[in-house]
């Protein structure tokens, strides 16, 4: 997974994590969208994950604690089957 932006001052920030870093195991466990979305549900504010990205050839890991979300942070999904014009509306390629 590729990070596309960061929050200034997030967890993933302040851990040197930086966009256009391909996320590629959290804790020892290869990263899919799946396996982040599960670790998400589990994770409590002041966990430390251990990340791995590669940034362009080379491999990192950082230790990312996890800070709570700010008040003014969104969750929005979008339901696979719904039609294109739903990805549109968010600015996807549908």
């Amino acid at each position: 997974l590729r990070i596309i932006r960061l929050d200034e001052d997030g967890s993933a920030m302040n851990a040197g994590l930086s966009a256009d870093d391909n996320v590629i195991a959290v804790n020892g466990i290869r990263l899919s969208l799946d396996k982040l979305e599960q670790q998400l549900a589990l994770a409590k504010v002041k966990d430390t994950w251990k990340v791995h990205a590669f940034r362009r050839d080379e491999l990192y890991e950082f230790d990312v604690t996890l800070m709570a979300a700010t008040e003014n942070t969104v969750d929005l999904l979008v339901n696979a089957e719904k039609s294109d014009r739903h990805l549109n509306w968010l600015g996807g390629n549908g």
